[in-house]
């Protein structure tokens, strides 16, 4: 009967072992904070607790995921996607700001404010002389940088960036996707010790214009960046949406696996 006993029970070990293993070994995305409810408890609130402690149940595949990784796979702390800053509603009293990719920025805008439309609610944030701004940038414009994206999935990213308005920021000398469909991603990356901040709306036409004019054969992938006098760039070309959002355009190197033809 001891016998029996020691074996089930060594069983029972193994079989523990062999789920944990198969466990951390899967694949889980961090969940933005954004997407998390954090409760803060007021001293008046800490009596209730001291003999009957509140319980936490992580469950989720996703929230054991952001527990088990807090950092991104290059052993850095994740960015979540770019800092938005801007108004929801017209009559906020201060910008907010949200993080994310710009699809879930616009997702998270438009849930609270189905109405939302950029330039009626961000006009500070729209420039008045775009067009010249963009013919200045254009002169520092390169293609052929890093692996290609798809044209076809590039028309989305513009219209998200132009969705949100505000204002698009990454942390000093850090790049950040701001946006990802398929395997087509754009990136904004601060090149020096300060933040990089642009309109949003500028960082989607600077897409337009590495779009419109790199890469010109209709069967050809696209690869290009526009850089604003060496202190910020905007990239568009390759990206994984499984990486994390702070992979740099540049660990994509051209021409990549020839995943959406070269760029020619």
């Amino acid at each position: 009967m001891l016998e029996e006993r020691a074996s089930l029970n060594h069983d029972k070990e193994e079989g523990s072992s062999d789920l944990l293993m198969r466990s951390s070994s899967s694949a889980f995305r961090p969940v933005p904070f954004s997407h998390l409810t954090i409760f803060n408890f007021t001293p008046n609130h800490q009596n209730v607790f001291q003999n009957h402690p509140p319980r936490v149940s992580i469950c989720h595949p996703a929230v054991l995921g952001a527990a088990l990784s807090p950092f991104a796979r290059d052993g850095t702390e994740p960015t979540i996607g770019i800092k938005w800053t801007g108004r929801i509603f017209k009559t906020d009293a201060e910008p907010r700001v949200l993080e994310g990719e710009a699809e879930e920025i616009l997702n998270q805008i438009l849930a609270i404010n189905p109405d939302y439309v950029a330039e009626r609610v961000n006009p500070e944030y729209v420039p008045k002389d775009s067009n010249n701004d963009l013919t200045r940038r254009a002169e520092t414009r390169g293609c052929a940088v890093m692996a290609t994206g798809s044209k076809g999935d590039v028309d989305n990213a513009i219209r998200h960036l132009n969705s949100i308005g505000g204002l698009c920021q990454t942390p000093s000398r850090q790049c950040t996707r701001m946006t990802c469909s398929q395997t087509t991603g754009t990136y904004i990356c601060s090149e020096t010790s300060n933040v990089a901040s642009v309109y949003c709306s500028v960082a989607g036409g600077w897409v337009r214009n590495i779009h419109d004019n790199c890469c010109s054969s209709s069967t050809a992938g696209l690869s290009g960046h526009i850089y604003q006098d060496r202190i910020q760039s905007v990239w568009v070309g390759y990206a994984n949406c499984g990486h994390a959002a702070s992979k740099r355009p540049t660990d994509y190197s051209y021409p990549g696996g020839n995943v959406n033809n070269q760029c020619y």
